[in-house]
């Protein structure tokens, strides 16, 4: 609970009262209700990962092993990693620098080193049912983003 509180003031309250403090900067104020939109959409998905994964997580607690494919997870082979770079996009909108822009690098090749070692790791444990799993789902949702660009 408190990690939540910690997470609702640091991402949401924060530039908010940025936001709020630089009314005069027509352009950051703009820039501000962007990067708080997409940083809402990136934690609302996160919330909806976090939540489709909980029965892979009851599973493992009882030494059993659930590969989760609905909800998001039918989107998104890794929706927690695309949640949560969202999350640090939409940071370096709202606080664009070079310094940040190189955090988001950094952060997007971490996340793609990590990805694959998690996708050895679960061929490892569920074979051909994850095989055909990643066939069908791709780890970004290339359809959702070209859904939004199109319209």
């Amino acid at each position: 609970m408190e990690r939540h509180i910690f997470m609702l003031v640091t991402w949401i309250l924060c530039p908010l009262i940025y936001a709020l403090h630089h009314r005069g900067m027509a352009y950051e104020t703009e820039r501000m209700i962007i990067g708080f939109i997409i940083l809402l959409i990136g934690m609302i998905f996160t919330w909806n990962a976090k939540r489709s994964i909980k029965p892979m997580l009851i599973a493992a607690e009882n030494g059993q092993r659930k590969l989760v494919t609905k909800g998001i997870f039918a989107v998104s082979r890794h929706p927690l990693y695309v949640c949560q770079s969202i999350i640090v996009i939409a940071m370096v909108t709202m606080f664009p620098s070079i310094f940040s822009i190189i955090i988001l690098l950094f952060y997007l090749w971490s996340n793609k080193i990590t990805m694959s070692e998690e996708e050895t790791k679960m061929i490892e444990l569920f074979g051909k049912k994850y095989k055909r799993y990643k066939e069908k789902v791709p780890i970004i949702p290339i359809k959702f983003w070209k859904l939004l660009l199109n319209k």
